[in-house]
């Protein structure tokens, strides 16, 4: 029996031991740890993130931060489109910013002094994406303009959680976006195989094990389109059902550019500074390691308005605008993500000597008044349209540039001003948005072809 008890007893504790180090074996690595983090204290604290709607301000002869290109860029010419101001609800701009990516990325606290300043890396175990649940009312100062204002104003807020670690310390970078909005040209919900419906989908985020803070970024889709054209409403063709042979697409990178809004900022314990270690002093020197982060983020693109009137063709009759397509001859498709400024510097254009790229399209059979609507990376680049026409029973394609021919200062940083276009090449910012005016003339038309 003692015999017996003794094996029992020596069973139990080997079973014990084979249990304790099944767990700790579990245990997930993550940020390039080497060791096994089951035994160290966690603690989970929130995330409040608000989405900043108010653009941007700029006082007239105001000097700022150029995008890439500033001292070159393609020349245009002639002179038929109206740029204006134009007032832009910013808060209608962000109610349908529904979803916020978080990620994380940390490396071992160095904040004793005997660390290494290594690079922060992804963290897994933190990546998630939170709903934007309502709005709230503030009285803030924008972070990133130097005006020494402050405004009333409304953001959009929602909330995650952040796992630290003891012994760790983190970056925290969030990015929104609208998981609703829908490309206008694809049929059947999606382009080339492309899900259209929801901004995640337009992006790619470079994750992966081992990825550093420096090194993180985005990367906007394009997609070729096709000669049948059948996605596109006769894009390429200009012929019912996009069969026959292109028309007028020499200027033409036939590509399509849809891009998402991508709102940025970092999160902090409520004194700006980025990295956030397992404990803090508070305002009584009592370390505490369960303070919130908050994070308020701001645009990254900018936005371009064109308000068109569609007329009638001065040949015949019954020549309405079938449809419309706003282009550009130099947009960027990456940007870091690691710090808001990496948004003056995007690269990897989509750039083809004198042609253009699609970013918007409507659809309309009828005169009048319309929008067409792009979010882009800060960019110099030169505007063109794309639209079919109805003349007897046939139906024309023409391209036309649009040209600077009034140009004003911009109120509320509301519309274009005169040092964001020269010589028909338009400069656009990251969160500004820019209101242009035209008519689909026949001056508009054949005096500034571009094919």
């Amino acid at each position: 029996m003692r015999i017996a008890k003794d094996i029992s007893a020596k069973s139990g504790l080997l079973l014990m031991l084979t249990v304790l180090l099944a767990a700790c074996g579990n245990c997930k690595k993550g940020g390039g740890d080497i060791e096994c983090e089951c035994e160290l204290p966690s603690i989970e604290v929130p995330i409040n993130i608000e989405i900043e709607g108010a653009w941007n301000i700029d006082e007239q002869g105001a000097t700022r931060t150029p995008p890439p290109d500033a001292g070159g860029g393609n020349k245009g010419g002639g002179g038929t489109a109206t740029i204006s101001d134009g007032w832009v609800n910013a808060e209608s701009d962000i109610e349908g910013v529904d979803k916020v990516r978080i990620v994380v990325f940390r490396r071992k606290d160095t904040s004793d002094g005997t660390g290494t300043s290594e690079p922060f890396l992804y963290d897994v175990r933190n990546d998630q994406i939170i709903n934007i649940i309502g709005w709230k009312n503030v009285t803030v100062h924008d972070t990133y303009t130097d005006d020494g204002l402050t405004t009333d104003h409304r953001h959009r807020y929602g909330s995650g959680t952040l796992t630290k670690v003891y012994g760790y310390e983190y970056r925290v970078i969030a990015i929104a976006y609208n998981s609703t909005r829908t490309v206008p040209y694809a049929a059947n919900g999606s382009y080339n195989g492309v899900l259209t419906t929801g901004e995640q989908n337009w992006f790619d985020l470079n994750i992966h094990d081992g990825l550093t803070l420096d090194d993180f970024k985005a990367t906007i889709r394009t997609q070729t389109t096709a000669d049948n054209g059948t996605d596109w409403r006769e894009y390429l063709t200009g012929n019912s059902g996009g069969l026959g042979a292109p028309d007028g697409d020499n200027h033409l990178t036939r590509k399509v550019m849809a891009c998402p809004q991508l709102f940025w900022g970092y999160c902090h314990i409520g004194d700006k500074e980025p990295i956030i270690r397992f404990q803090t002093t508070n305002g009584s020197g009592d370390l505490v390691d369960n303070a919130p982060l908050t994070g308020l983020l701001y645009r990254g693109m900018a936005k371009v308005v064109l308000n068109i009137t569609l007329q009638k063709r001065a040949k015949g009759t019954g020549q309405n605008i079938d449809w419309l397509t706003l282009m550009a001859d130099h947009l960027y498709t990456e940007t870091g993500l690691s710090d808001y400024d990496d948004f003056l510097t995007p690269s990897t254009p989509v750039v083809e000597d004198g042609k253009y790229t699609s970013i918007d399209y409507i659809n309309s059979a009828s005169a009048g008044d319309r929008t067409l609507t792009a979010w882009i990376l800060p960019t110099r680049t030169r505007l063109a349209i794309r639209g079919r026409y109805l003349w007897a029973t046939t139906h024309y394609v023409d391209n036309g540039q649009l040209c600077a021919d009034n140009i004003s200062y911009g109120d509320m940083g509301t519309g274009i001003i005169a040092a964001d276009v020269a010589d028909n090449v338009f400069t656009f910012r990251r969160n500004h948005v820019y209101v242009l005016t035209c008519s689909s003339s026949e001056n508009q038309f054949n005096n500034h072809e571009i094919d």
